[in-house]
């Protein structure tokens, strides 16, 4: 029979290897989700930024910031879309950026009406000049200058920055695993392979 003494070593040594498991377990989610949001989403705005289509690129990395914001907000209700948008680009995002227009103008713009209400201009393009014209006025326009090449940049540094916070900041991270637990991050296209039964039930 134990003694009180070792009972409550015991304990204690049990309780100690839950709270390791635990942190191990979360570790791993948050290494999987890391992963899956590279491999599901990197390779297609790799593609569009290959093929110069900046404004898809734009696009999609517009709604990276939307997955993310969602995450970090703690909320997996689709509410309050603005509120977190913007706040993820005050905390992750340099201060190049005014969040509140480019939520306006840039990510509402593009996504709902392919119209950035002649506020912003995309301009895919690698070279130096271009690089550096990225978030500043065209004075020949009047407009701000977005080079998907460097907005990809600032999306992949926030991201990394996010993660180290999800691993680092436990409100942070709890914020995080309230949404994943609803909304686990999936691919969302389907390979054929899975849908050859389609080919039969349509002859």
């Amino acid at each position: 029979m134990l003694t009180s003494y070792q009972s409550n070593s015991l304990i204690f040594e049990l309780n100690v290897r839950a709270k390791i498991r635990k942190l191990e377990m979360s570790n791993d989610a948050i290494s999987r989700f890391a992963f899956r949001f590279r491999a599901y989403t990197y390779r297609g705005i790799r593609l569009c930024l290959q093929e110069k289509e900046g404004v898809a690129a734009s696009i999609l990395l517009c709604c990276l910031i939307d997955l993310l914001s969602t995450y970090n907000s703690g909320e997996p209700n689709k509410n309050y879309k603005k509120r977190k948008y913007i706040a993820f680009i005050k905390r992750y995002f340099p201060p190049s950026y005014n969040p509140e227009d480019f939520y306006a103008f840039v990510r509402c713009g593009l996504l709902h009406s392919f119209n950035m209400e002649n506020q912003y201009t995309i301009l895919c393009n690698e070279q130096d000049w271009a690089i550096e014209s990225h978030m500043q006025i065209d004075p020949k326009r009047n407009v701000r200058v977005i080079n998907p090449f460097v907005l990809f940049q600032d999306v992949d540094k926030a991201f990394k920055k996010y993660i180290n916070d999800v691993r680092h900041d436990m409100n942070v991270q709890k914020a995080f695993f309230i949404v994943h637990r609803v909304f686990p991050l999936k691919r969302q296209q389907t390979s054929w392979r899975k849908m050859k039964h389609l080919k039969t039930n349509t002859g």
